[in-house]
């Protein structure tokens, strides 16, 4: 397990494979968001008791950072026993305007993800948009939605 606590104070773009190691913790600035790009991808698996988390570095009020998307179509992309809160500030870059969210998939890059065992909280928006793209069937079962502003997932 990892343990450590990164601070994210810029966008964080991944062009390539990342593997996310148990128990990481990541802090993203105001207004701040993970991209993972068409030739990355995010393997971020952690476990019941040392979950992976991306949060804002505030946790006091919805919507502190912008989140994560996801524009890669690798199979590879796998967010299991993690938490994702505080994301849709703003919209993500090539989203819309109206687009606030905790983790976006983009349908121009025909973006994939496997989503399990995650909770997903406190978005000013939506928790997980999915723009055309792929994500497991069972999303909304097989993860634990808390106190998103406009829902649990869009299709």
């Amino acid at each position: 397990t990892d343990g450590s606590v990164y601070y994210v104070i810029n966008d964080l773009s991944l062009n390539s494979g990342v593997k996310v190691a148990s128990g990481a913790k990541f802090l993203f600035n105001a207004d701040k968001a993970l991209y993972v790009n068409d030739k990355g991808y995010i393997i971020a698996k952690g476990t019941a008791t040392q979950k992976v988390v991306f949060t804002g570095k505030q946790q006091t009020v919805n919507g502190y950072w912008k989140g994560i998307k996801i524009n890669s179509r690798n199979p590879l992309n796998e967010m299991d026993y993690t938490e994702v809160s505080y994301g849709g500030s703003f919209n993500l870059s090539g989203m819309g305007s109206a687009v606030k969210t905790n983790i976006a998939l983009n349908n121009y890059t025909d973006a994939h993800l496997k989503l399990t065992n995650s909770t997903i909280s406190n978005s000013a928006g939506w928790g997980v948009y999915v723009d055309g793209a792929v994500i497991n069937d069972d999303v909304e079962t097989a993860n634990t939605f808390i106190n998103n502003t406009t829902g649990k997932v869009k299709k």
